[in-house]
């Protein structure tokens, strides 16, 4: 990434607010960029910031807070109410430490994250090869306990990135878990990315033409929120891209070479049949305003929901602001006929879609159908020109284990 004088200039404005709000010493960081004009974080930051609260780590974690906006849109409250939630959250294992930019110029989002890493790591005087950092969005619904120790362990240790589970959910409104296809082409995708992230370990994950497979479906596989990364690697790969940033990292990680370059935080057992459960508790869930509203507009499940609901930051994003949708739940326990067999050619059409983003691996697909309940023999599998097609003929075991996960929602997050 090109620094020129505007950006030294947003760096020392940066890393000025920060000194004043961090201690020296070191730190896991947790990057946040959020909206500060239209009040668009207003459904969402609060939650954030209390979920990162309850985390801990084996070094104080510093949640840096990066609130912007364009310089001709008037300031909302957000830094207020970050300062205030901060202030009252923080402690010595958790700090949060608030700045604000107002940008004369549009700025891409990965330029942003470049911004406060390399901010915080000048303020807390931080050794790059010995710091992890976590790229987060602000829209954490639901963070497990120990998600970022686990990343951190992961990243100062045998990996340069560090990727887990994450779900898309809207506990408060609309539980995904209660939308059973919307829920099981999600819980299919983050499969899938478990599966290729494992490929990665196989013989040959090196090789020019295994880059350039993993290049093609980077995007559907690379989440934030529950992404790590050790400060020197991003330095290695050229900094955060100023577009598709989280993408494009783990594209250039992986293409540092070696094995151990990405590796994942969680696994599965596709015999298990508790596979989706361990999934819905040990995945980071993250709002589901956009995916939600991607899916029952345009049937666009979860990996594809950018490419459906796409928007202007220098813009007031519809989506960040609009209310919750009234929308029916689906109890598959009391789903009965021709309503059943409508939900499976339903969930049939949303993982069709969905295998469209990722290596088309036998092995991969089958051990992530197994995980939902589905075996060959429960399901038609046709491919045409390298585009399969998945029809559910039998499905009582992807139904008890929805089911199952319908049984949790009722937990308290």
């Amino acid at each position: 990434m090109q620094r020129d004088a505007t950006y030294r200039t947003l760096l020392n404005t940066v890393r000025d607010q920060l000194a004043a709000q961090l201690p020296v010493g070191p730190a896991l960081p947790v990057l946040i960029p959020t909206v500060g004009f239209g009040g668009q974080s207003v459904r969402v930051l609060s939650h954030t910031m209390r979920e990162l609260s309850r985390q801990r780590a084996s070094v104080p974690i510093s949640v840096v807070l990066l609130v912007n906006r364009p310089q001709t849109r008037p300031a909302d409250d957000t830094a207020t109410r970050a300062r205030r939630l901060g202030a009252a959250l923080g402690c010595d294992a958790v700090r949060f430490a608030v700045a604000e930019v107002a940008l004369a110029q549009r700025t891409r989002l990965g330029v942003l994250r470049q911004l406060m890493l390399d901010a915080v790591l000048d303020a807390q005087q931080c050794d790059p090869e010995a710091t992890g950092c976590v790229v987060a969005d602000d829209d954490i619904v639901r963070l497990p306990a120990g998600t970022l120790a686990g990343l951190l362990r992961v990243v100062t240790g045998q990996a340069r990135l560090a990727l887990g589970p994450v779900l898309f959910d809207s506990p408060q409104s609309t539980p995904a878990a209660m939308l059973p296809a919307f829920f099981a082409a999600d819980a299919f995708r983050a499969l899938l990315a478990a599966r290729s992230l494992r490929r990665l370990r196989q013989p040959g994950t090196s090789s020019r033409a295994a880059h350039a497979e993993f290049g093609d479906h980077a995007e559907a596989i690379a989440l934030s929120c529950n992404l790590a990364v050790r400060a020197a690697t991003v330095r290695e790969a050229g900094g955060f891209a100023p577009l598709n940033e989280i993408t494009n990292l783990v594209r250039d990680v992986h293409g540092l070479g070696g094995t151990d370059a990405i590796t994942a935080t969680w696994d599965f057992d596709p015999a298990c049949e508790n596979v989706l459960i361990d999934l819905w508790r040990r995945a980071v869930h993250i709002s589901a305003r956009r995916a939600l509203p991607a899916y029952l507009a345009h049937g666009v499940p979860t990996v594809g929901q950018w490419r459906a609901c796409r928007f202007r930051a220098s813009r007031v994003d519809p989506v960040r602001v609009a209310p919750p949708d009234s929308i029916e739940l689906v109890r598959l326990s009391t789903l009965r006929g021709r309503d059943k067999e409508a939900l499976l050619a339903e969930i049939s059409a949303a993982l069709t879609t969905t295998l469209r983003y990722f290596p088309h691996d036998p092995e991969m697909i089958e051990d992530c159908l197994a995980a939902l309940g589905l075996t060959l023999e429960s399901l038609w599998v046709e491919n045409r020109s390298a585009a399969l097609s998945v029809r559910i003929r039998r499905a009582p075991g992807l139904l008890d284990r929805l089911m199952a996960v319908q049984d949790l929602v009722s937990e308290p997050l």
